[in-house]
């Protein structure tokens, strides 16, 4: 999935700044116009359609060229180059805001598959903390286990095991936080869990581990 790098953003970032106050410098009598257009486009990316983005960078272009017009029987020569530049400068940041709002759409378009498949799956998928508090939970987890989703959140994983397991299930859950892996759990042993009536049933558990933002 395509994102910005700490490293591009900071790239584009600086040259939209350099750009800018360059822009200041250069149009003095302008800048205040020039940021304001700036600010209209820069705005847009947080309105999810790309024609936000199209109309505001248009309006801007269409701003310059209302300018132009009044002020290009002066001193064409200087008028020309400077909303040429004003014209590069709004030109510039509208494809830089339509590339980011191209990167959030697929970043929520994969976000809203994920949760569709985990929301689907026939398997029921727990999701824990390191603390091992379940944070999330599937439809078929909360059907197998007889408990609404509200009820879990929060709750240790041990929860859905039977009570002479439980204090076991401590350590062993801890070595597995420290050497984390890919695995079947319980290999060759007869595993049950324990529904919200106290009855117990056979299971399949399968181990993942993986880290957001330095969490595991």
């Amino acid at each position: 999935m395509p994102q910005l790098s700490d490293r591009q953003a900071s790239l584009y970032a600086a040259l939209a700044f350099v750009l800018t106050l360059l822009a200041s410098f250069y149009l003095p009598g302008y800048s205040i116009t020039l940021s304001g257009l700036l600010l209209v486009i820069f705005l847009s990316v947080f309105v999810s359609t790309r024609s936000s983005t199209v109309i505001a960078g248009v309006v801007s272009f269409a701003v310059l060229g209302a300018f132009l017009l009044r002020d290009g029987m002066e001193d064409r020569g200087l008028v020309w180059s400077q909303y040429g530049f004003m014209a590069l400068l709004v030109l510039f940041t509208t494809l830089i805001v339509l590339y980011i709002k191209s990167l959030i759409q697929r970043m929520q378009f994969d976000k809203s598959h994920m949760t569709s498949l985990f929301e689907n799956a026939t398997e029921g998928i727990i999701l824990t903390n390191a603390q091992a508090q379940i944070v999330l939970v599937n439809p078929a987890a909360t059907r197998m286990f007889g408990y609404h989703e509200e009820e879990l959140i929060g709750q240790a994983v041990e929860t859905l095991l039977p009570k002479k397991y439980r204090a076991g299930h401590v350590q062993l859950r801890n070595e597995f936080y420290q050497h984390p892996s890919n695995r079947k759990m319980g290999s060759g042993r007869d595993l049950n869990g324990q529904r919200k009536d106290g009855t117990t049933f056979p299971v399949e558990v399968s181990l993942s581990s993986y880290r957001q933002q330095d969490v595991q």
